[in-house]
């Protein structure tokens, strides 16, 4: 037999059971997702402990799932650290390599020039003048034997070899013949 319902102004009453399945079926998606993320928490912090242990001892960072917002400020923190100082290495690095390359062309010239003055035993050489910062700059007399290439024409043929721009003037060359050898002043000058 069936009910009817002959009562157009009755009032539909909700029994205890079910409310008690529409509760649980409102509440049963919210904590599922609180356990899924939950769960989800700690397999990451899981594999950033097993993938990165080095970093996390060394920066005695102990990851937790409660405090998990301190911490990525505190990671995000010494992160910005590590990258100013890495900044600061590069600048440093940059200025060193700026500073060799400025040395090594800076100087380059100085050392063969040197290299051809000590080579020659039988030419006297006395330096006037040296200057180099960028361009270079040298001065100086030379008595060499007349059979013999001064010097001076070594070290231009030197220079122009390295790739410098060499510009040479002979003031004056002149013959000792008391000492049968010829004096002469010489200005060398140029860059790259």
């Amino acid at each position: 037999m069936e009910k009817i319902n002959l009562y157009k102004r009755k009032k539909q009453v909700l029994k205890l059971s079910s409310f008690l399945v529409l509760v649980a079926a409102l509440i049963s998606p919210v904590l599922a997702v609180r356990f899924t993320t939950e769960f989800y928490k700690q397999s990451v912090i899981a594999s950033l402990r097993s993938q990165h242990s080095y970093v996390l001892q060394k920066y005695k960072i102990d990851l937790k799932t409660s405090g998990l917002k301190d911490q990525l400020n505190s990671i995000v923190l010494q992160n910005q650290n590590l990258n100013t100082l890495s900044r600061k290495l590069q600048d440093r690095i940059d200025q060193l390599e700026a500073h060799m390359v400025n040395y090594t062309n800076g100087s380059n010239h100085l050392k063969e020039v040197l290299k051809l003055w000590s080579k020659d035993k039988n030419d006297w050489m006395m330096l006037s003048q040296i200057n180099f910062d960028g361009q270079f700059l040298v001065t100086f007399f030379e008595l060499y034997q007349p059979e013999s290439e001064p010097t001076a024409e070594k070290i231009v043929r030197k220079l122009v070899e390295l790739g410098y721009k060499v510009n040479k003037l002979t003031e004056y060359d002149t013959s000792m013949s008391f000492l049968s050898m010829r004096l002469m002043k010489t200005i060398i000058q140029g860059g790259r």
